[in-house]
């Protein structure tokens, strides 16, 4: 018994070193985290602006004194830049999203669409886009995040509908299996379900930047969102015939 118990002690000693030390080492990335999100924030993007900003410069003031190569591959240099910093400020959003504190409140998804879509179409008033938002989106979590990651899913059916003269988004919830699952579809260019595993990685892209501009993260800070809220999201999607979004939330 005496000795059964010593082994007992000692094992628990050895995990609570383990815990101690996991912790230390959970501790130590975090400060290397928030170290590497102040260096993109601040050291990175301000040569990119000064790029872009003697970029400018040279355009206008030099400009007349380029050939019309010398334009463009100058016109490739800005655009590079703005495209850089555009993926840099989005890795820092992903950083925000993993360090944001949680506080919990009621939150009216239906209402976050509506106001994100009459946003867009203030943005774009040439384009007539069929919007149904369903009923009964309350939930309850954190209101930014929560905000932040509808207004995601509902920009991105936006964006990818941009070539369809009917378009159409719906928002809504669906029951299965007694879950309750939320859901943006839209009848989009849509895409290949064998590349469905790269959607939500960051900095991922299934369509060129040429036809839809965007940061490759938006849908990556989407997962992380609804991940920190206990819940889960996918897709279901073909070529050329719209997409669907659709994700839990934790309890």
């Amino acid at each position: 018994m005496i000795q059964r118990d010593s082994t007992e002690r000692n094992r628990i000693a050895e995990l609570e070193c383990e815990r101690d030390r996991l912790t230390a080492a959970l501790e130590e990335a975090r400060q290397d985290l928030s170290v590497l999100t102040y260096v993109v924030s601040h050291d990175l993007t301000a040569p990119l602006r000064a790029i872009d900003g003697y970029g400018a410069i040279v355009r206008e003031e030099y400009g007349q004194k380029l050939d019309e190569a010398g334009q463009l591959y100058l016109d490739y240099m800005r655009n590079a830049a703005r495209r850089m910093a555009l993926m840099l400020e989005g890795l820092t959003q992903l950083s925000r999203v993993t360090r944001h504190a949680l506080h919990s409140a009621s939150v009216d998804l239906g209402a976050v669409a509506a106001a994100t879509i009459a946003t867009l179409r203030a943005a774009s008033p040439e384009r007539e886009v069929i919007c149904v938002i369903g009923e009964g989106l309350h939930v309850t979590g954190d209101p930014e995040l929560l905000r932040s990651c509808m207004s995601h899913i509902v920009d991105n059916a936006w964006k990818f509908t941009s070539a369809r003269a009917e378009a159409r988004i719906e928002v809504g919830r669906r029951e299965t299996n007694g879950e309750r699952q939320f859901f943006v579809r839209d009848n989009g260019v849509g895409f290949d379900m064998h590349y469905a595993n790269r959607l939500f990685q960051p900095l991922q892209r299934l369509h060129s930047d040429k036809d839809f501009p965007g940061s490759g993260i938006g849908l990556a800070l989407v997962k992380r969102i609804v991940h920190r809220h206990g819940g889960r999201i996918w897709a279901e999607a073909d070529t050329g015939a719209g997409a669907t979004f659709f994700f839990t939330l934790g309890a």
